[in-house]
Parts: structure tokens; sequence; C-alpha cells
């Protein structure tokens, strides 16, 4: 009679996932950690926040989220992520070498007291980092998948950060990133990897961002996300006040909050066009379809920032046209895989609102145009970007390294013992 075999064992480490039931931080490694459940018994480990559970089944996944300060200062992950939180607030880079031994000793605790097939490592660093020194010295050490969103690659591509960045991803049995530009990237800057594949994240394009046949706002705009600079809100704000010279009546709604809403309410006092923008605050994903189906175009205004910190993908422009959202965007070489310019939407040179400007007064004088950008564009995210073809490629893509890697230590074994 045949051997069941048994599920493998994948230990997930992130520094974003949801701290509770309808938290508004990024939920694509829950989203996707969901979805591979259903394949492979998922350990999710995280880092604590104040009022997060330490241990809890999170929508039918394990998680464990390691303490790593007082309550009161474990304050460098989420509310923005570790890279605009160290901006922010700069005593806070003393909490970096806490939160890497907090993860380090949970995460080499995990792996020797069960057996997990497959550590997948969200972002080089320090997850990535982390990895690697968490099975060194073990006898049969897993594998390490590790996924770059971009903000690693690009922002710590440099000094000290940029040779632990290397060492990963030459160490890691696979590396994932999330769009063509930054596998290009990694090519360009010479960076030496094992083996490199790209698969995006995803959004639910079946279930939740679907189209939906309400006519949309006759002047409304629409900007989602975090409010921190690489974003280039700021472009938006000086777009609008021109857009407002021949269309008055426009309303701008920005949903998202960060660092930069005090300097943003600022500027839009500054030009006098505060009445014309509604800061509506950050939402959950549930809450996201309602303004996607009814602006009249989404606005992803992002820019390269001083530190070099860039988008690695924009799942927002994903989810807005899942929607038929009708979309403008600049011209970063990562929304290149998304967004083709007059067949997916719109594009622009980054941080010319002159530019921008123009585009915005196109869409909102040609509804039927930007319809049809919109329909267009929901062909193309569909057939990419929807959660059940990405989970299914990562899925595919854990067996392969975890199979590859457990017949090659049954090798190991036999002729360690001839």
């Amino acid at each position: 009679m045949a051997k069941n075999n048994p599920r493998r064992r994948i230990l997930v480490s992130t520094t974003t996932f949801p701290r509770w039931k309808g938290d508004t931080e990024p939920a694509f490694v829950l989203e996707l950690s969901r979805r591979l459940a259903r394949r492979f018994d998922v350990t999710v480990l995280a880092p604590h926040y104040r009022d997060a559970e330490p241990e809890e089944s999170f929508e039918g996944i394990e998680v464990i989220r390691y303490r790593y300060a007082p309550a009161s200062l474990e304050t460098l992950a989420y509310n923005g992520g570790i890279m605009q939180n160290l901006r922010r607030s700069k005593w806070k880079y003393l909490l970096v070498p806490m939160l890497m031994l907090a993860q380090l000793i949970c995460a080499a605790r995990l792996l020797r007291t069960s057996k997990y097939d497959l550590v997948h490592a969200h972002w080089l660093i320090p997850q990535g980092l982390v990895a690697l020194c968490a099975r060194a010295g073990m006898h049969a050490p897993p594998p390490v998948l590790c996924t770059s969103h971009g903000g690693d690659l690009y922002a710590l591509d440099r000094g000290i950060t940029g040779h632990m960045m290397r060492l990963v991803a030459r160490k890691a049995e696979f590396i994932t990133i999330v769009s063509e530009a930054m596998r290009r990237h990694i090519l360009d800057r010479g960076i030496a990897t094992r083996a490199m594949e790209v698969i995006p994240m995803g959004a639910d394009l079946t279930g939740l961002f679907t189209p939906a046949p309400e006519d949309r706002a006759m002047h409304e705009l629409l900007f989602v996300g975090r409010l921190v600079p690489k974003k280039g809100i700021d472009v938006l704000i000086r777009a609008l006040g021109i857009v407002l010279r021949q269309k008055p009546h426009t309303r701008l709604r920005i949903v998202g909050d960060g660092p930069e809403r005090s300097s943003l309410l600022q500027l839009a006092d500054q030009l006098g066009i505060s009445g014309n923008i509604v800061f509506a605050g950050a939402l959950t994903q549930a809450g996201l379809p309602y303004h996607y189906r009814r602006c009249t175009a989404l606005v992803f205004p992002s820019v390269v920032d001083a530190s070099n910190d860039q988008e690695g993908l924009g799942l927002v422009l994903v989810e807005a046209l899942g929607c038929e959202c009708p979309v403008i965007c600049s011209d970063l070489a990562a929304t290149r895989d998304v967004i083709v310019h007059e067949e997916t939407g719109l594009h622009y040179p980054p941080g010319d609102h002159e530019a921008l400007a123009q585009l915005m007064l196109r869409l909102l004088d040609d509804p039927a145009g930007a319809a049809l950008l919109g329909q267009q564009g929901r062909r193309h995210v569909l057939q990419h970007y929807d959660w059940e073809t990405v989970a299914a490629r990562y899925a595919d893509l854990i067996d392969k390294i975890a199979g590859m890697h457990g017949h090659a230590q049954e090798g190991h074994n036999r002729n360690a013992h001839v």
C-alpha cells in the first residue's frame, strides 16, 4: 500500500503582515500565505507590535510574533515600514540589531524544533540574511527562497548593506523578484544569484477587485498608497493645482496615511486648493474597490526618492485595473510591466507635474477613452496578476526547490554512510 506523502512545511519570514483583523498594513504576504496553505503547512514569523497576539491562528495560518524590545519601543516595523521609520526617527537604528537578533533566535529555534522543508524570506535584508544565519550549523538545513519587493534591492545596494544583500543573493537557493525591472537591475549591477525568476505579488481579481456597472464620477481623481516621499504625492497635488484652473470642480481623494501627511496638507494650503482634496486615511483592502469603481481615474505619481528607494511593482495599479479603473502612472521601470502606454494606461515622466496635469485633463475630458483603457488594463492584469495564478507559480516553485534539496540531502546522507 502506497504511503501518503506528508504536506511540506514552510516557514515564511516577513516584517510586513497584518497585526490583527481589519489592520490596514499591506496584506500581500498574508494573501500569498493563505493560498500556499492549501498545499503546505505554513508558519509565518513576524515582529511583534503592541496589542498584537504573540501567537495565533490568523485566517488558518500559524503566526508567531517575536518580541524584540519593550512593547512601547516595538516601533521599527509597520506604520510605513522599516525604511520610512528609520528615516523619520534616527534613534530607531538602535532597534535594528535588536529586531534581527530576536528574529534570528526565534527562527533558529523553530528550524531546530520543527522540520521545515523551506524558508520563504520576504526581503533579502533582514529576513534573507537572518534565515541563512538561522540554518547555519544544521545537519540538514532547509533551502531558503528569498523574495525581494524592491525597497531592499534599490535602497540598500550600497555600503555594508549592499555587501550583505549580495551575500544573501549568492547564498540563497533561489531568488524571486516582483518585476522585470528588478531582474534587469540585478543583472546590470552584476549581483550573482544561484537561480532567479520574476514572479510578482498578486491581487484578488475575481472576487474583490472586479468591475461594477455603476457610472464613474465625472471629476474625481484618486490616489491610494502610503504617504511617503517615493509615492510622489506632492507632484500630484501640484498637478491638481493646474487642472483646477480649467476644471474647478475636480476633487482629489487621497487614501492612505504616513509621515508626509502634514507636509502635504501644508502644500495644499499654500496652493489654495485644500478644499478640493480629501485626505481619507488608510483603508483595508475590502474598502478599496468602492473607490476604484467610482473615481474618474487613479493617479500613481511615484518617483525615485533621495535614498534611491522606489517601487518594486506597484500593486495598487493591479487592483485599480482589476476594477477597470483608468490609470495615469509615472514612467518608472517597475511600472512598465503593468502599464503599457496608451494600451493599459497612460505614462508621464516621473516628477513632471505639468505633464501629469495634461493627462489628468485628458481623461477628465474623455470618459469613453478612459473606460477603454480600464477595460484593456483589466484583461492584461487578469492574465498575469490574479492571486490564483501567482500563488500557483510560487507553490510549484516551492515544491521544485524543496524536492531538489530533499533529493540532494538524501544522496548526501547515503554517501555519508558508505
